[in-house]
């Protein structure tokens, strides 16, 4: 497709879609770095042996970005983002509940499955918003991504410590701070 063509496709609607995938990528991973702490007390290992598992997610993400090219040809961004997602919504509330260590390191590993698919197909789909443009987004599409994993990660690692219940309930309270939230729209709507 020549550029000029490209840019006949180019819509506002589509970079707002694209910064929000890169948002929702960074709240994920926002996520699970404030539930780690209530995994090693789950599983009851010391911090060496968490830092034996936390590899799984790497492994994953290693095992599902070698493929990811191809399925992405062959099923386009949006097929493989949205199985990812599913995969993310399926494997987070399974990472903050597993008592054994054997099945945490299983689910990181097809977290970073997730992860590792995600994180290509966004970076694929941010590219090509950005040819159809004819304009530099790819740094503000990264923007969000730090942004969502800055967005809620400060309040949920102080509110979900070793000993604590991370519930729906309780999480969904912080997720719903309408103070925080607005401000965070407020700042970054220029960059919309």
């Amino acid at each position: 497709m020549d550029i000029s063509a490209a840019k006949q496709i180019d819509t506002a609607g589509k970079r707002h879609a694209t910064r929000l995938i890169f948002f929702i990528a960074g709240l994920i991973m926002g996520l699970w770095a404030a539930l780690i702490p209530y995994a090693q007390q789950r599983t009851a290992v010391d911090a060496g042996e968490l830092g034996l598992l936390l590899p799984c997610l790497g492994a994953g993400s290693l095992v599902s970005m070698s493929a990811a090219g191809r399925w992405i040809g062959q099923a386009g961004c949006r097929l493989v983002i949205v199985a990812s997602a599913v995969t993310y919504c399926v494997m987070l509330p399974l990472l903050a509940s597993i008592s054994t260590p054997l099945l945490l390191a299983l689910v990181l590993f097809i977290f970073g499955v997730g992860v590792g698919l995600y994180d290509v197909a966004m970076n694929v789909q941010g590219s090509l918003v950005e040819q159809a443009s004819g304009e530099p987004l790819m740094s503000g599409f990264h923007f969000f991504l730090e942004s969502g994993r800055d967005s809620r990660c400060g309040k949920l690692c102080t509110a979900v410590q070793p000993g604590t219940d991370p519930t729906a309930k309780r999480l969904a309270g912080y997720a719903g701070d309408y103070h925080s939230n607005s401000t965070f729209i407020t700042c970054t709507a220029p960059f919309w």
